[in-house]
Parts: C-alpha cells; structure tokens; sequence
C-alpha cells in the first residue's frame, strides 16, 4: 500500500496496543495487541492544556524552514 497511514499506540488495563489506520479511507490495515507485564506503568494522554500537532508542526517548520513528515506525542519529565 502506497500512502499515508495513522499509527495509533495505546493500551487498556493489561493489554497495550497497535493500529495502523489508512489516512484516506479509514480501514484499519493492521492491529496487534500484546498483553502489559506487572511491573508495566502506563499512563493515558491527556489531550487538554497541550497545543495541537498542527500547530506542533508549524514550530517546527518555522525553525528548521522544512515540512514535517512524522510526528510523535509522549510523556516526558524534563
């Protein structure tokens, strides 16, 4: 397949999850699932009080004078 495709990561209580999702017409292409170990800690993003990555792109753009291709939300403690 030749286009854009969403990669969404994600999890539930004790499974985390893959899926890609075609960009144009919404079809999931690939999912994967795998089961989270005990000592695993993962936290749900919460989209409220971020910029989004629209804007998250035209920073960067506006920095580097390019165009962005890819892009990637995570928790950071810095």
């Amino acid at each position: 397949m030749v286009g854009y495709v969403y990669e969404v990561e994600g999890f539930i209580s004790t499974h985390e999850y893959n899926v890609e999702i075609n960009a144009k017409t919404g079809k999931i292409i690939n999912h994967e699932s795998d089961r989270l170990d005990h000592d695993d800690k993962k936290h749900a993003i919460k989209l409220t009080g971020i910029i989004s990555r629209g804007k998250a792109s035209k920073i960067a753009n506006k920095k580097t004078h390019g165009k962005s291709s890819e892009w990637t939300l995570e928790y950071s403690k810095k």
